[in-house]
């Protein structure tokens, strides 16, 4: 359980460390809930259900990430109603 707890504060953190670095913009799923999903999956199949029964996990929630600081380097704007929209901006 402590493994599924630290990677669970890890991941994102990575993630976010390389987005620093420099993309300009990321669309990418939620982490966190897909590691969620799959531990539920982990202890279904412990539980005794077969993997051919588990119904597949379609991912649903998506996050947008700008990063100003690159766009600024590059010498693009980036529409304020966009930036708005954003669940993480890079300042």
């Amino acid at each position: 359980m402590e493994l599924h707890h630290r990677s669970e504060k890890e991941a994102p953190k990575k993630v976010t460390k390389l987005f620093l670095n420099s993309p300009l913009m990321a669309y990418s799923f939620d982490l966190i809930e897909l590691y969620k999903r799959v531990g539920n999956n982990i202890d279904a199949i412990l539980r005794g259900a077969k993997p051919g029964e588990i119904p597949i996990y379609q991912v649903t929630k998506f996050e947008l990430s700008i990063n100003l600081k690159t766009a600024k380097q590059l010498g693009l704007s980036v529409p304020p109603a966009l930036v708005a929209s954003a669940d993480k901006v890079i300042e």
